[in-house]
């Protein structure tokens, strides 16, 4: 099954298109996604997209608040008008959703002129998208407002992000906070109280009610729910639930990000801090999330790693929940666990260390948006955590430098039954076990074109600064648990002393 991914331009190639590209692929099964972003680097006539489009089974696409910007409006109606299944992605949430004809009236449809002139405002503003969704519609309730007339004056008229520093993680400004509402909806989510009833007693007042009864049956809500709101009232509601807030606003009629900035205390949370991804550095070498709803684990028997950890914690605001010194008989296997809060765990998986085992569900941070510091930290902190370095003079007049680290993933899926069956219990060297006929060509060749995505995004990065050649070694392990690991484990680079000594 193939799926066409339409979104605005302003999106190619960043974290929301990495993001929304991993919900497709988790929503839908053995499919193949078609993204406009890796036909061309310079846009082409919408011709040769509409081709795309009818060489698809699905279309999926995303807005930027309530707009459709022009490109995918034109992707949208050539879809619709071709009987084509479209569905709408709330790429914050991931939340799916089939998509109608008659569902074009609730978005705004911009022109070619409009589009740009709303990249410009997302681009000079350096606003999220929650902000920009919440000031258009405020400036749309005017009347004659023209909205070419709100891009231009929506920069003086909102509280812009305070702008990137050389340090931080390069993410594009619609999608550089997290919000309460990107929550489960069971999550409890921590309020002021005081603002709250303030807030409800502020709409009351604009409703010109009486009392609360009178607002509920004003508003058209049922009068069951008044105890509800009386809690709000008497301030003994402090940690709804995330359901609970969103049922709350859509029927008093207070967007989500005005509720965020008046209300909810820990909320937004920058995505581009630093320490937040210096964090998940450690979380995928020695840590581990096992679900959204539980804490976040990192096991390590070195204390100095443990008060790295908590100090970038408490930079990014998470907390420690425990600290566990667990004894396993041998004193040398004593380690040390420390447990942190859920919401960081889920902020993490947000940007792209996953739920479980993560040689089976791979990780899918891109290190390639870390600054130089932060880059230098995680290759510093991998190898401290699961590897090392080592620098040796070889051979007549070489210098080499070896780096050695471990990353897995799971390969039973691609090869046959029959060839895990065969392959022993250990590590083997992959390509000794061909020599010695434990498995076939035609396997090896499917397992090394799997490799741990983790890894190949390292090496890809270590690659950009030093740019000289490196070998690779690979061994297979078939664990206790019953499917099989490949590890690369070693890279090597060389250096000729005597050319190094001209240079």
């Amino acid at each position: 099954m193939r799926i066409y991914f339409a979104h605005p331009i302003i999106t190619y190639n960043s974290f929301i298109e990495e993001r929304s590209l991993n919900i497709i692929s988790n929503h839908f099964n053995e499919i193949e996604i078609i993204n406009p972003s890796d036909i061309e680097t310079v846009h082409m006539s919408m011709e040769t997209y509409h081709r795309l489009i009818d060489s698809c089974d699905i279309v999926v696409f995303i807005t930027i608040g309530k707009f459709i910007t022009a490109g995918v409006y034109s992707e949208l109606k050539h879809a619709l008008k071709n009987n084509k299944m479209v569905y709408h992605m709330d790429w914050r949430t991931g939340e799916i959703s089939e998509f109608k004809k008659t569902d074009l009236e609730k978005y705004i449809d911009l022109t070619i002129e409009e589009t740009k002139a709303l990249f410009k405002t997302i681009k000079l503003g350096n606003i999220d998208e929650a902000e920009l969704e919440h000031a258009i519609e405020k400036a749309l309730r005017k009347e004659n407002t023209d909205i070419n007339n709100i891009f231009l004056n929506i920069i003086e008229n909102t509280e812009r992000l305070p702008p990137h520093e050389d340090k931080c993680i390069k993410v594009n400004p619609l999608s550089r906070y997290y919000h309460w509402w990107q929550e489960p909806k069971n999550t409890y989510i921590l309020i002021d109280p005081r603002k709250m009833k303030e807030i409800l007693l502020e709409k009351i007042s604009e409703e010109k009610c009486s009392s609360l009864l009178s607002f509920l049956k004003k508003k058209g809500i049922d009068t069951h729910r008044g105890h509800y709101y009386k809690y709000y009232l008497r301030e003994k509601i402090k940690r709804p639930y995330v359901r609970s807030l969103k049922r709350m606003c859509k029927e008093i009629g207070i967007s989500f990000y005005e509720l965020e900035r008046k209300v909810v205390l820990g909320y937004p949370v920058d995505i581009s801090n630093p320490y937040l991804w210096k964090l998940a550095s450690h979380i995928l070498n020695e840590g581990h999330i096992k679900y959204k709803s539980k804490d976040v684990v990192y096991v390590n028997k070195d204390p100095v790693m443990h008060w790295y950890v908590m100090k970038n914690l408490e930079n990014m605001g998470g907390k420690v929940t425990n600290v566990v010194l667990r004894h396993y008989g041998n004193p040398r296997r004593t380690k040390i666990e420390t447990y942190i809060d859920v919401k960081t765990g889920r902020i993490l998986n947000y940007i792209g260390v996953p739920y479980g085992d993560k040689a089976v569900n791979q990780p899918t941070i891109n290190l390639g948006r870390m600054s130089n510091e932060v880059w230098r930290y995680h290759l510093q902190t991998t190898l401290t955590e699961e590897g090392y370095a080592k620098l040796e003079i070889v051979g007549k007049g070489y210098l080499r430098f070896r780096i050695e680290w471990s990353r897995t993933i799971d390969v039973t899926d691609y090869i046959s039954k029959d060839a895990v069956e065969n392959i022993p219990y250990g590590l083997i060297k992959i390509r000794k076990s061909v020599e010695e006929d434990i498995i076939d060509k035609k396997t090896f060749m499917e397992i090394m074109r799997h490799p741990p995505k983790l890894l190949v995004n390292e090496v890809n990065e270590l690659k950009k600064g030093i740019a000289k050649k490196y070998r690779r070694t690979y061994i297979l392990e078939l664990s206790q648990y019953p499917y099989i690991r490949l590890k690369m484990i070693e890279l090597e680079f060389h250096e000729c002393l005597e050319q190094r000594t001209k240079d």
